[in-house]
């Protein structure tokens, strides 16, 4: 398990590439040939923060450049407007049949944030409440891939993760979710925690699973399988949204997400782009990594790195 640090050199870049990504630009630009598209789940807590649209659209242009395939949208929280306003961004992208499925857990529990009520309400979608469980849509499309394969982004709570590794053998395999995980999955990139030590809310916030589901996931996780962890500390230094609400239409969903949560003109830290940059195109240039120790995730959400070989 390991976690990403910042070359300094390489902030204005990021930035960049930001704009480049959310799709800004991306007419200007002769996309490269990408041989074998990352196999990619987006797992996200899209609801109470602006960061997850913001990403969403970030990948759907990385599949628009040949980069990913997005093969599945799940979300930690629960209701019909969330999955809903979720497929609203798909379909604005010209991906509608991307599936989405929902954490039943929150059924009755999550009320919709304003930004994402209004995009349920505005933009044509044909998903809500009815759509599969998380867990379910995960298996299904672990099951049918290749093995070692796919890479999962998370950035959120780790609800869904945890129900995954929990999960029975079932019609789509005869695997439990730990080996599933173990034969299926590539690469986990987890926006989540602070480092080398510290507290973040994707991991502890109160009155939530979170804590629960993040000390499950980590004491669980197959160890064959690599998490890389992006920090609160890196996308706390990274800001987007006030040249994306200059530059795109006024009725993009993208825009009314970032300005009806922020206000007009105004950025947000970018925690989720990066775990999600990541899971795209690894470390590039961008970041340097720290490996060869562990992440240990504490029954109180809080984390902590040891730099010893990984156990």
């Amino acid at each position: 398990m390991n976690f990403i640090s910042h070359k300094p050199t390489a902030i204005r870049l990021i930035v960049l590439t930001w704009i480049l990504l959310s799709g800004l630009l991306m007419l200007l630009f002769v996309s490269p040939a990408y041989a074998v598209p990352v196999q990619l789940i987006f797992d996200t807590d899209m609801n109470g923060d602006c960061d997850d649209a913001g990403t969403l659209a970030m990948l759907h242009t990385l599949q628009d450049r040949g980069e990913c395939t997005i093969l599945a949208v799940t979300t930690s929280q629960g209701g019909a407007v969330i999955p809903g306003a979720i497929d609203a961004i798909n379909t604005y992208y010209r991906h509608p049949d991307i599936p989405v499925g929902t954490c039943k857990w929150w059924d009755g529990k999550t009320n919709a944030g304003n930004f994402m009520t209004y995009l349920h309400k505005t933009y044509p979608h044909d998903v809500d409440g009815t759509c599969p469980s998380a867990v379910s849509l995960l298996r299904q499309k672990l099951a049918a891939a290749a093995a070692n394969s796919v890479t999962i982004c998370v950035t959120g709570q780790l609800d869904n993760i945890m129900e995954l590794l929990q999960s029975s053998p079932d019609r789509y395999s005869p695997l439990n979710g730990v080996d599933l995980v173990a034969a299926k999955v590539k690469l986990m990139s987890s926006m989540g925690g602070k480092f080398p030590s510290g507290s973040e809310a994707n991991f502890n916030w109160p009155g939530q699973r979170n804590a629960e589901a993040a000390y499950y996931t980590y004491a669980h996780w197959p160890t064959s399988v690599p998490i890389m962890n992006s920090g609160a500390e890196i996308g706390e230094q990274i800001y987007t949204g006030a040249r994306m609400c200059m530059i795109l239409p006024a009725n993009h969903p993208v825009r009314k997400a970032y300005e009806i949560y922020l206000g007009s003109g105004s950025d947000r830290m970018s925690w989720d782009q990066t775990a999600a940059l990541y899971a795209v195109r690894g470390l590039s240039d961008y970041w340097t990594s720290q490996t060869g120790g562990k992440t240990t995730v504490n029954p109180d959400g809080s984390n902590s790195w040891a730099a010893t070989p990984d156990a």
